[in-house]
């Protein structure tokens, strides 16, 4: 468990709380889909560590990422008209390009050219890369872009949604990093979305094993399940510092991988993004989420909640009555943001009782503290560094012979050992 200091310290981020400071300054964060902004379309909301910018695109194409205060008197921008080549506040008509330079000053004679040449709306750098969008929030020169394999692919290769989440961002990167749950909580999912040969394992060896190796960029946390022949079922993720998990796919030898990203809005608060992407270039990705339900998926909303805590977010008792384990038929991912809204805005890790199958959870913990003391000692933070390899990020999963450790595939020695021979 952690001290109510320390849980404060790892979750806040509104308010110049420390791990904000850390964040704005040393990570990009992806904040859309890229296809939400369209050429002269209407400005969007974006809301990212406790403060609320816009969003949009111009005639030309250009991606303009500004405050949402006008800097004449503070009206909202997102209100804003999309006019060409900028958006026109409607309040007294001043014109912002994607740059935040003024373009017009309407309600101004000779003033105006002063007012232009001394006001801008305060921009941030933007990419547009893996179909997302991405900002990046802090001060001086912009920190090297987390070139991830999926930010190099074609769309046709991607598929790319997000849903807002009630509730602050660690415990979102706390869920994907529990691989204990996924046999009791997904059970019922299980049987739709994998193989017979992973069903049975994920369903029946609930006990697991935890193996970690430090990396980089972050954590290689790998889940352990035992069979009765000898043989392990391993399931390797990778946490990337500070808010993505690589997750082990069962379509991982066809190319498949799936990344989860828990990008902080505020305090209590967390825009959860789902990344499923093909790397072999002569497999281009099955359209859709890969969720296997009936119902449509929203990519701006892939999991919204069905109510809130006084109609239990939706829960169908009708369902688990009739054998549905959880509740909630929607999709999978419900059930994974309905367990972690449950816990409260920011849940009170110093009330906890830990067990072996948290190893994970304790370990991403502590890497985000340590990486927020080096920062505030004036170092960079685990994965902030220009020596990560982000293309070479891919977790997995498979079954590993009898005799086969997951080490002589998937650990850094491995890798150089592979990296030796191929020069």
């Amino acid at each position: 468990m952690l001290k109510a200091d320390q849980n404060d310290r790892l979750a806040r981020v509104a308010n110049n709380a420390p791990m904000g400071r850390m964040l704005r300054q040393h990570y990009w964060m992806p904040y859309l889909r890229a296809e939400r902004l369209t050429p002269g379309g209407d400005p969007v909301r974006v809301r990212l560590l406790g403060s609320d910018y816009i969003s949009f695109r111009t005639g030309d194409g250009q991606i303009g990422f500004i405050d949402q205060a006008c800097p004449h008197r503070g009206v909202s921008l997102a209100l804003a008209r999309a006019e060409g080549d900028g958006i026109r506040c409607i309040f007294h008509g001043w014109k912002f390009d994607a740059t935040g330079r003024l373009l017009d000053v309407p309600n101004e004679n000779e003033s105006a050219e002063r007012t232009k040449n001394t006001v801008r709306a305060r921009h941030y750098p933007v990419r547009e890369a893996g179909a997302l969008l991405w900002v990046w929030l802090g001060e001086g020169s912009a920190p090297r872009f987390p070139d991830f394999e999926f930010t190099t692919l074609p769309t046709s290769h991607i598929y790319a949604g997000y849903t807002e989440v009630p509730c602050n961002w660690v415990q979102g990167i706390e869920g994907t990093l529990d691989s204990a749950h996924v046999g009791l909580l997904h059970r019922s999912w299980i049987s739709k979305l994998t193989p017979t040969s992973t069903r049975s394992i994920m369903s029946n060896q609930l006990v697991l094993r935890y193996e970690f190796e430090h990396r980089p960029y972050g954590l290689r946390a790998v889940a352990v399940r035992p069979m009765e022949d000898g043989s392990e079922y391993v399931r390797i993720g990778d946490y990337v510092l500070p808010y993505y998990m690589f997750i082990g796919s069962s379509n991982s030898a066809a190319g498949e991988r799936v990344i989860f990203i828990s990008v902080p809005v505020d305090d209590g608060n967390t825009l959860l993004f789902f990344v499923r992407y093909n790397f072999l270039e002569a497999g281009p990705l099955n359209t859709g989420a890969g969720f296997q339900t009936d119902a449509p998926i929203d990519p701006d909303h892939f999991a919204t909640l069905r109510g809130d805590a006084r109609n239990n977010w939706g829960q169908d008792r009708a369902a688990m009555r009739d054998g549905h384990f959880s509740g909630f038929t929607d999709n999978i991912i419900t059930e994974d943001i309905v367990v972690q809204v449950s816990m409260g805005a920011i849940v009170d890790r110093s009330k906890e009782h830990l067990s072996p199958s948290d190893a994970a959870i304790v370990q991403a913990r502590r890497l985000l503290l340590d990486a927020v003391q080096d920062a505030e000692a004036g170092k960079l933070p685990l994965g902030a560094q220009d020596t990560v390899d982000f293309r070479a990020i891919r977790a997995d999963a498979r079954i590993l012979p009898p005799g086969e450790r997951w080490q002589d595939h998937y650990s850094l020695a491995a890798e150089n050992r592979r990296k030796a021979a191929s020069t």
